[in-house]
């Protein structure tokens, strides 16, 4: 067959001249021929998880060797001489590939298993009073294909792509489109195959050092990844935080027995009001009233003194901190 037509870019676009007068006959259709060369392709097998088939399907890559643009539109495959399926094909400019799916491939099987997330600490500094943690988050793939035929074949296996991540297993992919990946895996005949993609990002984490828990700070403080200027910084802090810390519990354990006394007190002076003021009972509580009040005073002071220290340490606490502005 003869091409009837001639090819042309037409600025950003293209166009096809027919070079040879076409009768047609009142309410009757013809086809003509465009193009009539060869184009490569290759016979793969499609593997998406994400499609919810165990099965891959039947694909071949058409790649436009024509030096014409391919227009898009249906196409009919043919397997050595016999049909195949069909498929519609997106339009393909010279030199550019496509990848046309048209069947599903009951020989083999695949499955994914994971993903399963990690993460691994790389670095720890102090910056302007925040703790920064330097973090890998490492997200780990595995997929199995399992082949009941009698020919080796082709997988091509699409994997989701996420550009914060850096693909580290394999280091590079066949190929990509905005959002897959696609991994090339040669199956034997009546063989199993398996290929693990990782991928890789940073992760940061900020801790203030004034607000953060205290035990969190301490698991950092004796962690491996620090260096000893940060390890003797982050200590410090801790040691004063916890000193705070100890002030403002004294201090709430005054004002907590503060509240014990008089909660008693009240116990009391309802006895009280039911007895003769000059039975000994009655006087026994009058002299321990007496000495709930003088404990009840020192008590107050002290819950005030405390805070006073609590407050001095936290602001020391602050200040100290303001002079970390970067220890790495």
């Amino acid at each position: 067959m003869q091409a009837q037509a001639s090819g042309q870019k037409a600025g950003a676009l293209f166009q096809y001249n027919i070079t040879t007068p076409v009768t047609l006959p009142r309410q009757q259709a013809a086809l003509i021929p465009v193009i009539a060369q060869d184009v490569e392709a290759d016979k793969v097998l499609l593997f998406s998880a994400d499609s919810g088939s165990k099965f891959p399907l039947n694909a071949v890559r058409v790649k436009n060797v024509t030096g014409l643009h391919l227009k898009g539109g249906p196409v009919t495959l043919f397997d050595d001489g016999v049909y195949a399926g069909d498929a519609r094909m997106e339009d393909i400019p010279p030199g550019d590939t496509r990848l046309l799916s048209y069947a599903v491939d009951l020989s083999v099987e695949g499955e994914r298993q994971g993903p399963s997330i990690s993460t691994t600490e790389t670095k720890i500094s102090v910056r302007r009073g925040v703790l920064m943690i330097s973090r890998n988050e490492r997200i780990e793939t595995t997929y199995s294909l399992k082949s009941k035929s009698d020919k080796p074949k082709t997988v091509l296996i699409e994997h989701p792509f996420q550009s914060q991540y850096k693909l580290i297993a394999p280091p590079k992919a066949l190929e990509r489109t905005a959002a897959l990946y696609r991994f090339g895996v040669d199956l034997p005949a009546g063989k199993s195959a398996t290929l693990k993609v990782a991928v890789e990002r940073p992760v940061s984490t900020s801790l203030g050092l004034v607000d953060t828990d205290l035990d969190t700070l301490i698991n950092y403080a004796n962690g491996k990844l620090l260096l000893p200027a940060t390890r003797a910084a982050l200590q410090e802090v801790v040691q004063r935080r916890k000193k705070v810390q100890e002030l403002q519990a004294a201090a709430a354990n005054r004002a907590q027995e503060v509240t014990s006394i008089s909660a008693d007190q009240e116990r009391i002076r309802k006895n009280m009001a039911a007895l003769d003021k000059a039975s000994a009972l009655y006087k026994r509580y009058v002299t321990e009233l007496d000495a709930q009040e003088t404990r009840i005073e020192n008590l107050r002071q002290e819950a005030v003194k405390l805070r006073a220290q609590a407050e001095a340490a936290d602001k020391d606490l602050r200040a100290y901190i303001d002079t970390l502005v970067t220890i790495d």
